[in-house]
């Protein structure tokens, strides 16, 4: 599976799902009795300003998944447009597939819901709420597949004070992939001063490296 848009392509992202993908499918009858390692938390970006890269936001969801696969880490999926949507809850998958669903009934443009803007305040208020569980992993990877559009721009403040919250739940590392060139500074204003070298923005050319060397 390779999907691509002209000058942008996530060929090598997928030919490392493959490759995880198989070694997943010979570990499929193993079953590990300890402690997820890890949580992974990916959430797409589904207003209409990110439609063009569909494509690749769920080649990266099914390579997040074998990921969490091969490593025995939790997986957590979200949605966010205005609102934000937790689509899969926070568990270790036991195979590549059970994805599919989740892609097929939230990710596709449905054209009865307004998507025109995106408020990632929204998004981060409900991360925060669902890492407030004693039993949940510490180490957290939080990757955002946006162009990085904020529509709310009453938000920033919001936006700085849930990353600094993020930050003092958890060891939390945060990749934003995909993001347009217009958004890249601001997205570093707002995640330098509590990520520190903890975090990457990264414009879509350059997104597929950054979430293998992420997610790896």
């Amino acid at each position: 599976m390779s999907l691509c848009i002209p000058g942008h392509n996530f060929k090598r992202l997928t030919c490392n799902f493959a490759l995880i993908a198989i070694a997943c499918s010979l570990c499929a009858d193993c079953t590990s009795s300890s402690p997820p390692s890890q949580r992974i938390i990916v959430a797409i970006d589904r207003s209409e300003s990110t439609d063009y890269f569909r494509g690749q936001q769920l080649d990266a969801v099914d390579y997040a998944a074998a990921s969490s696969v091969l490593h025995n880490s939790q997986l957590d999926v979200w949605c966010y447009d205005t609102t934000a949507t937790e689509v899969y809850t926070p568990q270790v998958p036991d195979r590549v597939e059970v994805v599919n669903v989740v892609k097929r009934e939230q990710m596709i443009p449905d054209p009865n819901h307004q998507r025109c803007r995106t408020r990632p305040a929204d998004l981060l208020e409900h991360l925060i709420s669902s890492l407030d569980d004693p039993a949940a992993p510490k180490t957290v990877k939080i990757l955002l597949l946006t162009d990085g559009d904020n529509d709310f721009f009453d938000d920033p403040p919001r936006i700085k004070k849930d990353l600094k919250a993020i930050a003092c739940q958890c060891n939390a590392q945060i990749a934003i992939a995909g993001v347009t060139p217009n958004n890249v500074s601001q997205w570093n204003a707002w995640l330098r001063p509590t990520f520190g070298s903890k975090y990457t923005v990264t414009e879509l050319p350059q997104a597929a490296d950054s979430i293998h060397r992420f997610l790896k």
